[in-house]
């Protein structure tokens, strides 16, 4: 294994928000590397004080005034644009912002053509294993594992609807104490699918949606569902946001060897399959219960679990890092901020024609009923 390199500069990373995503990416990174011996301080806003050579950006886009304040410091700026393209009018919003930076991190390299710079100045990092178990030898094969934000919950429950899927055999752990924010989204969503939708709570931490049981997700209840679970599935449908997302979640179960599945359309699936991992579809049970394919997914851990393992991970924030190699930052300041206005005016209008047409497609799905 090599040493960190860069040892001698000043790093920062942040801002802290309490998201997930900060802490994971964010904070536990920062905690291995001071480990190490690596000066970095964490960060919680954008009008922080603190010195730094190098600043790691994870997901919080700062001002376009802030970038270009820093680019005059000569500081080194890296992004992490963490779920950030979630619609399309999220491209243009920060197109201005994304010339300040003089290197992006990634965790999917199909946003890569998004940040429209050189590949040279985008390097693909992985989400190192937060959640690491030892299996249970009496694993239960009755019990197949979701787990997801509520976001992604039509996905699941339109797979098994169409399917045909008793989901008795599956555990579904999701973020229901923000379900009323997303209680709209569900319900439109799954209409729109032809499935008649339903809810049913059965506790605080339990509700049925469409005869489908969710529970709350817990640190606790993953950790025992991942040790006893005797497969995982992800679902993802074929839009924008979806097929940008990472694969966190596939590389969670993979790297405990735990048999997964995830639809072909999905970034997990082109992330292990360029690994030499091809993962069966959710509906494919027959193979996702098959010793053989657990056998494969026992031996491809042992082969790349280095590659998220946390020490791997923080040494690539820093080795990547080259502070001669900077990118050519926008010359004149008057045209860059008018650009950035104009960017802006773009991805608001595009938000405006998204709602009105998801409005006059919700009007006439209701109109035929």
């Amino acid at each position: 294994m090599s040493k960190f390199e860069n040892k001698q500069l000043k790093f920062a990373i942040g801002p802290m928000v309490g998201l997930p995503s900060t802490e994971w990416v964010g904070r536990d990174i920062a905690d291995q590397l001071e480990s190490k011996g690596i000066k970095i301080v964490t960060f919680n806003g954008f009008n922080d004080d603190f010195e730094a050579d190098v600043i790691f950006i994870v997901k919080i886009m700062p001002s376009l005034e802030w970038l270009i304040k820093k680019s005059f410091e000569n500081i080194y700026l890296v992004y992490f644009p963490v779920d950030i393209f979630d619609f399309r009018w999220k491209e243009w919003l920060y197109k201005e912002h994304f010339k300040y930076f003089d290197l992006f991190y990634i965790h999917s390299t199909r946003i890569a053509n998004i940040l429209t710079t050189k590949k040279k100045y985008i390097r693909f990092v992985n989400h190192y294993l937060k959640y690491s178990v030892k299996r249970d030898r009496n694993i239960d094969k009755r019990n197949i594992l979701w787990v997801g934000h509520l976001e992604y919950l039509p996905s699941l429950m339109i797979f098994f609807e169409k399917n045909h899927i008793d989901s008795k055999q599956y555990t579904v752990l999701a973020d229901l104490e923000k379900f009323k924010y997303y209680a709209k989204q569900i319900k439109e969503e799954l209409c729109s699918e032809g499935i008649r939708y339903t809810e049913e709570w059965l506790s605080k931490f339990k509700v049925k949606i469409c005869g489908h049981t969710i529970e709350q997700w817990t640190e606790e209840k993953q950790r025992v569902a991942l040790e006893t679970c005797v497969a995982a599935i992800d679902t993802k449908l074929e839009k924008y946001g979806h097929s940008n997302k990472p694969p966190t979640k596939a590389q969670k179960y993979i790297f405990n060897g735990i048999p997964f599945a995830a639809p072909k359309s999905s970034y997990s699936y082109e992330y292990f399959s360029s690994l030499g991992l091809e993962i069966p579809d959710p509906s494919d049970l027959d193979i996702l219960n098959s010793s053989s394919y657990r056998k494969k997914v026992e031996v491809f851990n042992k082969k790349f679990r280095y590659l998220v393992d946390i020490e791997n991970v923080a040494q690539s924030y820093i080795n990547f890092i080259k502070i001669d190699e900077r990118r050519d930052k926008p010359k004149y300041l008057i045209l860059s901020k008018l650009r950035g206005r104009m960017f802006f005016l773009v991805s608001s209008s595009m938000k405006a024609v998204y709602k009105i047409v998801k409005e006059y497609k919700k009007r006439k799905l209701f109109s035929l009923k």
